[in-house]
């Protein structure tokens, strides 16, 4: 099971585009973009900062970050709106949302 869940997780960021940061730049102008290493290099590339799931979770709860477009895998958008629910966690992958819904 632990070799499935990591193979899905490196799937989850290897899907993220740049396009997809491209758009949700132009919805939401204030948002940082934090990406996961693990990402694609074009999509680090453009990613205000790239960081490990914990360093997102650490610079998620800094008081000037209000918006956070978040590119690794959707379990974590759930830990970071209940550890900071005064901020607004945007997921990057298109549709990754349905996709985890279990």
């Amino acid at each position: 099971m632990l070799l499935f869940w990591h193979i899905t997780i490196n799937w989850v960021r290897f899907r993220i585009q740049p396009q997809y940061i491209t758009n949700l730049r132009q919805e939401h102008p204030q948002a940082i973009v934090i990406a996961h290493p693990e990402c694609r290099p074009e999509v680090i590339a453009i990613a205000d900062e790239v960081l490990s799931t914990g360093g997102l979770c650490r610079y998620a709860s800094r008081n000037e970050v209000k918006e956070i477009i978040v590119g690794t895998e959707i379990g974590i958008i759930h830990r970071l709106r209940k550890e900071n629910p005064d901020k607004k966690f945007i997921p990057i992958s298109e549709g990754e949302e349905e996709l985890f819904r279990y």
